[in-house]
């Protein structure tokens, strides 16, 4: 039967805690320590940030060892950088060792440095150095430049014309309406009129039919001026 995951999530503690101390152990015996730091994305756009620490031990043996790999979830910011250093540093009880930080040229990075103790240094990679040479001379990222503006362009254009194409499509829509609704308006206008016309024409032949109908003879029998006589 497998082990239920808060089991293993405790044994994972213990594992984490014992590791961090022979870690602490081991930096113990060193007299100064170089650092070496880098920030890096996964595919999933998570931030890592990687700390290496580099001393001699008795008879010049040399030894590099990561000493803190997880991932950075604040902004890339030189204040939180630097404390963020400054606090994994502390727990390892090596701060007052660290002689010199190598990392890249950039701003976050470089302030951050400043903004720790003043003895320590900070070293621009050479390897940093010799890549922004080469990318530099081979124009790869003029290239890149050039595509994602091309790209940028005709993510654009692109928009337009279906922004263009939805607008013409909803003025047509707006015209077959409008011209829709004319011709029910006419339409409604023309029958009104042809049962007014009705109305009117039949009232009239009932009013002639009626005058002819009536009788008229009692007209002739009293007429003005004749003397009727028993």
């Amino acid at each position: 039967m497998p082990p239920h995951r808060n089991q293993i999530s405790i044994q994972l503690k213990n594992l984490y805690n014992q590791q961090f101390q022979i870690l602490k152990d081991e930096l113990r015996e060193a007299d100064y320590i170089g650092l070496t730091l880098d920030f890096w994305s996964n595919r999933s756009c998570v931030s890592y940030l990687c700390i290496t620490g580099h001393w001699y031990k008795e008879q010049m043996d040399f030894n590099s060892k990561i000493i803190h790999f997880a991932t950075f979830n604040e902004r890339h910011t030189a204040v939180n950088i630097a404390r963020c250093i400054k606090k994994i540093l502390i727990d390892l009880e090596i701060y007052d060792k660290i002689t010199a930080i190598t990392c890249d040229g950039g701003e976050n990075l470089v302030a951050a440095c400043k903004k720790l103790d003043g003895i320590i240094k900070r070293i621009w990679c050479c390897t940093h150095r010799l890549h922004l040479v080469v990318v530099n001379a081979l124009g790869i990222w003029n290239l890149e430049k050039k595509a994602d503006a091309n790209q940028i362009s005709n993510s654009s254009t692109e928009r337009q014309t279906t922004t263009e194409t939805s607008t013409s499509t909803e003025r047509q829509i707006i015209n077959e309406a409008s011209t829709s609704t004319e011709r029910q308006t006419t339409t409604e206008r023309s029958a009104s009129t042809e049962i007014a016309t009705s109305i009117i024409t039949t009232s009239n032949v009932i009013s002639k039919n009626n005058e002819e109908n009536m009788d008229t003879t009692w007209l002739d029998e009293h007429e003005p001026g004749k003397i009727f006589t028993s």
